[in-house]
């Protein structure tokens, strides 16, 4: 917390007796800006009567400061881009600037989301970024050249490999929901990803993407064109993408060691 002399209801009226407001930025949110003006909405504290140093919180609100109060930049406002950035950053000090970046890429990560979510696409997911010899793992991506949908494809086909307790909820969500498919084994007692798991993971029920992610499977994997993934036939009369997702068996060995790599499963 930190002192303030004054305190407005509105720009230019009396000031609040001298109070305390939070200036820890995550509890304080900005309102607006008008000139040398600028509207918060923060915990307002006064202080303990007889104790110096005890304070009691009066309110959460919304009040004014001077602008000069704050370590809000010149200039800034409420719309501001990484074009404003460039043009009046150059008036500010370093503390300012770090402050306005760190603002502007948070903005920026709450668009992402936003529009994310709204298309409901996971193909705009952007797919973690590893150093190509930090692991087997990274290695392998970075050979092969992954794109998300491949990438996707060997985690979900490696997964019980690694974490056999990861896919377990499914178990029960797949009887309600059999699109999500999947299948138990005769030894395994976990959840084996089908074609149909990987198709509802990446396309949902939108019957043209998952068109687009079927096509993608059988004509452009390039784990699947490499051999390393391969689709299970499905028993007779059942749907092509019920087979069970295979890894082939003689390559395992080889990325076992992702078992000891914490990058796989900080990915997972």
């Amino acid at each position: 917390m930190a002192k303030a002399t004054k305190v407005y209801a509105q720009p230019g009226d009396d000031a609040f007796e001298p109070v305390v407001y939070v200036t820890n930025q995550k509890q304080v949110k900005l309102v607006s800006i008008q000139g040398d003006w600028v509207e918060v909405q923060g915990s307002i504290y006064e202080n303990a009567r007889g104790f110096s140093n005890i304070y009691i919180e009066r309110s959460y609100q919304s009040f004014w400061l001077p602008i000069h109060y704050t370590n809000i930049p010149p200039n800034y406002h409420l719309e501001f881009t990484w074009e404003d950035f460039d043009v009046e950053s150059n008036l500010w000090d370093n503390e300012q600037k770090d402050l306005v970046k760190q603002n502007l890429e948070t903005k920026d990560q709450v668009n992402y989301w936003k529009d994310f979510y709204k298309a409901k696409d996971v193909f705009r997911a952007k797919p973690p970024q590893h150093e190509p010899n930090s692991s087997v793992y990274a290695k392998f991506i970075d050979n092969y050249q992954l794109c998300i949908k491949d990438r996707a494809l060997l985690i979900l086909s490696l997964v019980n490999q690694i974490r056999p307790d990861f896919l377990l909820n499914l178990i029960t969500k797949a009887k309600k929901y059999p699109d999500l498919g999947g299948v138990t084994g005769q030894n395994f007692k976990g959840f084996l990803p089908t074609g149909e798991t990987f198709l509802f993971l990446m396309a949902g029920r939108d019957a043209y993407k998952r068109h687009e992610v079927m096509d993608f499977l059988f004509t452009k994997s390039v784990l699947m064109q490499e051999g390393w993934i391969t689709l299970l036939n499905a028993l007779p009369g059942e749907p092509l993408m019920s087979g069970v997702l295979g890894f082939h068996p003689e390559q395992i060995t080889v990325l076992l060691e992702l078992q000891r790599d914490t990058e796989l499963i900080k990915t997972l």
